[in-house]
C-alpha cells in the first residue's frame, strides 16, 4: 500500500470513529485526550495536525507515538494503522509548525510495578483478565468538601501504556456542576489474582495529588465490565486538605439524573445496619403517601408501595431506640468538662467507645446488586 493511500484510509477512519460515537467528539477533544493521556504535561499534539491528519496529508510528519496515541483513543483496528507504521518517514515536513515543541508545564510521575506473585499487569498475556476493563466508564462519588454534596461527575478510562504496551494504564478526569474539566489524574492499573481485586494508583498531573483506588474482581464484573463500587483513599477537596476515603461508583454507560438519585444512598459509607431516626422515617412516610397520591402510572404507584412497605417492616420488627447526636466540639472543646485537654481527650474517647460506630467499611454484595437494579440497561424501577 502506497504512503498516500495509508495516509488517507487512517485518516478517514480517525474521522470516522471520532464523529461516529455517542456523543461525538471534536477535534478539539480528541487532541486534549491524547496530550493527557500520551503526552502529559505538554502540547506536543495539536488540532492543526489532527485536521491534517484527517485530510490524509501525506506531506505532514508523523511520528509513531502520535499514530499509537490516536489508535488507543478512537479504537482503530490494526489493519488500518499497520500500513502508517510502515510508511512513516524519519524526515520532518517542511512547513511542521514551530509550536508543536512547546515545552511541559507539568509533571506527570511515573510509577513502575513489576509483575511478581500474584499481581496481574501484563495486558497482553494471554490469562490476563486486564482486557476486559479497557474502555471509558462515567464516574460518580459526592464531594469530599464538607461544605457542600453536590455529586462530583468524571471520566474514567482504562488501556494500554503509552510507555510499555504490555502494561495498563489508566486516566480519570473530573467535572464541575458546568461540566467543564477541573481536575485529571493518571496511574497504574494492575490486578491481585489472590484476592480478586483490581487496584489504581492516580497521580493528579497538576499537584500532583495521589488518589488510590480498589475494587471488587470478579467474573460477573467482566461481562463486559458494566459497572463497579470502587473505594477511593485520597486527599479532600475545599480549603482543608486532609486524607479521606469515600465510595466512587463507575459505569460504562452515562448516569441520568433518576439513576443519581437512586445512587446517591449507596455512595454512603453503608453497613448492613439501617439506623433512621423517627423525624426522617415519619417525613418519608409522608413524601411517600403524597406521591402515591398523585402517581400517575403502574410502576410509579409500585415504587411508592414498595416504599411504604419497607417503612411498616421498619415500625414492626426494628428496634427502637433513642439515640443522642451532638458535635465532638461540644465535648473536646469545652473547658466546662475539663480544663486539661487530656483529660476532654479521654472524656471523648470513652465516649466513642461505647458508640455503634464501626471500624471499617466494606462493599458488600448487596450494593453490588442494588446497583446493578438501578443501572443495568433494561431494567426499571
Amino acid at each position: 500500500m502506497s504512503n498516500s493511500e495509508a495516509r488517507k484510509n487512517f485518516g478517514l477512519a480517525v474521522r470516522h470513529a471520532r464523529i461516529h460515537r455517542s456523543p461525538k467528539w471534536s477535534q478539539a477533544q480528541v487532541v486534549q485526550k491524547v496530550n493527557r493521556q500520551f503526552f502529559p504535561g505538554t502540547t506536543t499534539f495539536y488540532q492543526k495536525k489532527l485536521s491534517r491528519i484527517e485530510s490524509g496529508d501525506c506531506s505532514l510528519r508523523l511520528k509513531k507515538a502520535e499514530v499509537l496515541a490516536l489508535q488507543e483513543i478512537c479504537g482503530l483496528e490494526d489493519a488500518v494503522v499497520t500500513p502508517v507504521l510502515m510508511c512513516l518517514e524519519e524526515s520532518p515536513a517542511q512547513d511542521e509548525p514551530q509550536e508543536a515543541a512547546a515545552k511541559p508545564t507539568v509533571v506527570s510521575p511515573q510509577i513502575r510495578l513489576s509483575e511478581a506473585g500474584q499481581l496481574s499487569l501484563n495486558i497482553q498475556s494471554p490469562y490476563s483478565e486486564l482486557a476486559g476493563y479497557c474502555g471509558e466508564y462515567h464516574s460518580l462519588f459526592v464531594s469530599t468538601d464538607s461544605n457542600e454534596k453536590r455529586l462530583v461527575e468524571g471520566l474514567f478510562s482504562i488501556g494500554k501504556d503509552p510507555s510499555d504496551p504490555n502494561l495498563c494504564r489508566a486516566h480519570m478526569t473530573l467535572y464541575n456542576e458546568k461540566h467543564k474539566e477541573i481536575k485529571w489524574y493518571s496511574g497504574p492499573f494492575f490486578i491481585n489474582r489472590h484476592y480478586r481485586t483490581w487496584h489504581c494508583i492516580l497521580i493528579g498531573h497538576e499537584k500532583q495529588e495521589v488518589c488510590m483506588l480498589t475494587a471488587s474482581h470478579f467474573n460477573a464484573t467482566l461481562r463486559p465490565n458494566q459497572f463497579n463500587m470502587v473505594l477511593a483513599l485520597t486527599t479532600s477537596s475545599g480549603v482543608q486538605k486532609k486524607p479521606v476515603a469515600h465510595r466512587l461508583l463507575l459505569s460504562r454507560r452515562p448516569f441520568s439524573k433518576r439513576d443519581q438519585k437512586l445512587i446517591q444512598a449507596q455512595l454512603m459509607l453503608n453497613t448492613d445496619s439501617i439506623c433512621i431516626s423517627e423525624d426522617a422515617l415519619s417525613a418519608l412516610e409522608e413524601n411517600t403517601n403524597q406521591r402515591l397520591q398523585n402517581a400517575k402510572s403502574r410502576m410509579a404507584r409500585s415504587e411508592c408501595q414498595a416504599v411504604l412497605t419497607a417503612i411498616d417492616i421498619i415500625r414492626q420488627m426494628g428496634q427502637k431506640r433513642t439515640y443522642y447526636t451532638v458535635n465532638e466540639s461540644m465535648i473536646y472543646g469545652a473547658d466546662t468538662v475539663a480544663a486539661d485537654k487530656r483529660l476532654r481527650a479521654l472524656a471523648l474517647s470513652t465516649i466513642r467507645a461505647c458508640t455503634d460506630t464501626v471500624y471499617y467499611n466494606k462493599v458488600s454484595q448487596t450494593v453490588l446488586e442494588i446497583c446493578t437494579s438501578i443501572l443495568e440497561k433494561g431494567k426499571k424501577l
